[in-house]
């Protein structure tokens, strides 16, 4: 499924779920932000290979990968939990 679709369709389950307004509002300023700033051509896809010069935010600060990668792999997430 296209990016953009997924985000219509996360936005139209919320939108039709009795989730307060205020709560809506906030996550369609985020995903306007994100197509606006297409993140998704940036980001780096499941089963890709980051650069090991890629930096990483954590609430530490900016980590490159070289630091995070102890062995054979590093699995990253993503999380945006700040609403």
């Amino acid at each position: 499924m296209h990016f953009l679709q997924r985000l219509n369709d996360i936005r139209q389950r919320f939108e039709t779920g009795g989730t307060p307004r205020e709560v809506i509002e906030v996550l369609d300023q985020h995903i306007e932000w994100l197509l606006a700033e297409n993140v998704a051509s940036r980001a780096i896809s499941l089963g890709s290979i980051a650069p090991m010069s890629q930096s990483v935010h954590s609430d530490s600060g900016d980590i490159p990968v070289r630091e995070l990668f102890s062995g054979e792999f590093v699995v990253m997430t993503w999380f945006r939990g700040n609403w």
